[in-house]
């Protein structure tokens, strides 16, 4: 039986537009932006770079970076061989599929990367993908209209709402936090589920939270428990899912803590 676990609750945000790593002897160094939001530096290096509210950052096998640079629309990459940023996907307007990914309307959020590269990204109310061989985006989930129905069918034809964090298991799967955008964009407490793209088929169906925002069911089905507001998930080998939940209210710019618990499910 695989667990579905509601961990503590705790937000990071970049909030000075840039992003950062340690090198060999844990220093802090800037990969990419200024501090100021703003969108430039595409062809130079990524420490010179300007970059407007980042949700998250990923990286490839190749060591290359990732950023959903949200404020900008767009993601940009860079390249772990000389350090330049370039956009990936995004500052288009573009809302078809099949067409290059710096074609499309983006409002990306956050991402996950498989082991052949393909980038997966929630964005507005769907969860779209660039793919590695060809650059080109097509649509996994959703109809881009704000909703929440599908489930049983092809997750292209499904609604989501405002959906958050994304990661895939080690067969491909998706999973999704569907709702979990809702409180860091301002739109308030939305109902929150936990759904899940099955790899084989491109069926969605969801495997945690209900229409209700709350906090309840531990030790129950995690289709019966309530979620309040969570955002980031991840899955381990095991195919073990971990998601955050925090009762009451979250504030994007607070970054307080709660309790956390933990709800055990079959995924």
């Amino acid at each position: 039986m695989k667990k579905i676990t509601r961990t503590l609750c705790f937000v990071a945000l970049l909030v000075t537009a840039f992003s950062a790593r340690t090198n060999a002897q844990n220093i802090m160094v800037s990969l990419a932006g200024s501090g100021t939001g703003q969108y430039t530096g595409d062809g130079g290096m990524g420490f010179m770079s300007q970059v407007y509210s980042p949700t998250d950052v990923c990286a490839d096998a190749a060591h290359n970076i990732y950023i959903a640079d949200n404020g900008n629309g767009v993601v940009r990459k860079i390249s772990a061989k000389d350090g330049v940023i370039t956009t990936y996907a995004g500052g288009g307007a573009s809302t078809a599929d099949g067409v290059p990914a710096t074609s499309a309307a983006l409002s990306p959020a956050y991402m996950c990367i498989d082991a052949a590269g393909n980038l997966y990204m929630s964005t507005g109310n769907q969860v779209r993908v660039v793919s590695a061989a060809t650059g080109l985006i097509t649509t996994v989930a959703g109809t881009g209209t704000a909703g929440y129905s599908g489930d049983g069918g092809l997750a292209n034809a499904a609604n989501l709402n405002q959906p958050g964090g994304i990661c895939l298991d080690a067969a491909g799967n998706i999973y999704v936090v569907d709702g979990g955008r809702a409180v860091w964009s301002g739109s308030g407490s939305l109902p929150t589920y936990i759904r899940k793209i099955t790899a084989a088929t491109g069926i969605i169906t969801t495997i945690a939270g209900t229409s209700t925002p709350g906090y309840s069911g531990d030790g129950g089905l995690a289709t019966a428990a309530q979620i309040q507001s969570s955002i980031a998930i991840c899955v381990n080998a095991a195919g073990d899912i971990y998601f955050s939940d925090q009762p009451g209210a979250l504030s994007f710019g607070g970054g307080g803590l709660s309790s956390g618990r933990s709800a055990v499910a079959q995924a």
